[in-house]
């Protein structure tokens, strides 16, 4: 008797939900999914951390609610988003 198999196609970073996914809604809630840490938080600057990258979101009267399920909310008004790419462990 045959085994079934199971064979993934595309990405299965994508299948995991691995990726960072970030949602602005107006310029008043980030969201930010698969994150690791919440390296900063004041009222004008929220860092965070996931696989990859560092967020850092700028603004005035920031903070930060519902780190659960690796997913934080950063709420205020936001002003700018910055992306950086974390070295990679074969890069360090």
């Amino acid at each position: 008797m045959n085994k079934p198999s199971m064979k993934f196609h595309g990405n299965v970073r994508e299948l995991l939900s691995l990726d960072t996914v970030i949602t602005i809604a107006d310029n008043r809630t980030a969201i930010v999914e698969n994150c690791t840490t919440i390296e900063e938080c004041n009222e004008i600057l929220s860092r965070v951390k996931s696989r990859e990258f560092e967020i850092e979101i700028w603004g005035q009267d920031l903070s930060v609610s519902n780190f659960k399920t690796k997913s934080v909310a950063i709420n205020g008004r936001i002003e700018k988003v910055v992306i950086n790419r974390l070295p990679s462990k074969k890069e360090k």
